[in-house]
């Protein structure tokens, strides 16, 4: 006897509450009833919404043309010591972005030190490297500046270039390594890292 009381009053409750949001709802000075006010005037009548994951989508989108734009950014680390020489590591990045800049629009990046005669003697390092490859407009594609993407803290890079280079045969077996190719120890997360 006491529930059925209990589930009387409960759906009492919510019937006021329904009625009491249908009169008062999007109310506003205006007359609700004829369209007007401000619930009317954001979502008119028979408006479809958008499809599930449109605006999900435009900001993917967006986190890939910028991670695109990284992709042609040198950082100071591609360079041997404080000369306008490139390692091994960024004269093969330097070959990707060639291959890539005779059809993409982008444009390459040099990551700055404080010599400007060092960040100028690089800039025209890369111009002579693309123009021998025939990239169109070398020298107006190469720019000094600092790259959009953010860096990352140290603990986090054990982890990220665990899932770029790998760590042999430890990857993924959450022991800590203590070196691999890209000179960073791994352990931690198992199976290649966050990518």
């Amino acid at each position: 006897m006491n529930i059925d009381i209990n589930r009387r009053a409960a759906i009492g409750e919510l019937l006021a509450i329904g009625a009491f949001s249908a009169i008062v709802g999007c109310q506003t000075t205006d007359d609700f009833l004829s369209g007007g006010g401000k619930c009317g005037d954001k979502v008119p009548h028979g408006a479809i919404p958008q499809p599930v994951g449109t605006y999900a989508c435009q900001w993917q989108q967006a986190q890939m043309i910028r991670a695109e734009q990284d992709d042609f950014a040198v950082y100071e680390k591609e360079w041997l010591e404080k000369t306008a020489q490139l390692s091994p590591y960024g004269h093969d990045h330097l070959v990707r972005i060639a291959r890539r800049l005779l059809d993409q629009p982008y444009t390459v990046v040099i990551e700055p030190t404080t010599d400007a005669a060092l960040n100028e003697s690089r800039r025209l390092t890369l111009v002579q490297f693309l123009l021998e490859r025939e990239v169109p407009g070398a020298e107006d594609r190469i720019v000094i500046g600092n790259p959009a993407a953010e860096g990352m803290l140290g603990q986090e890079a054990p982890f990220i270039a665990r899932g770029y280079f790998g760590t042999g045969s430890q990857a993924g077996s959450g022991q800590a390594s203590t070196s691999n190719s890209s000179g960073l120890g791994g352990g931690g997360f198992g199976g290649g890292g966050f990518f």
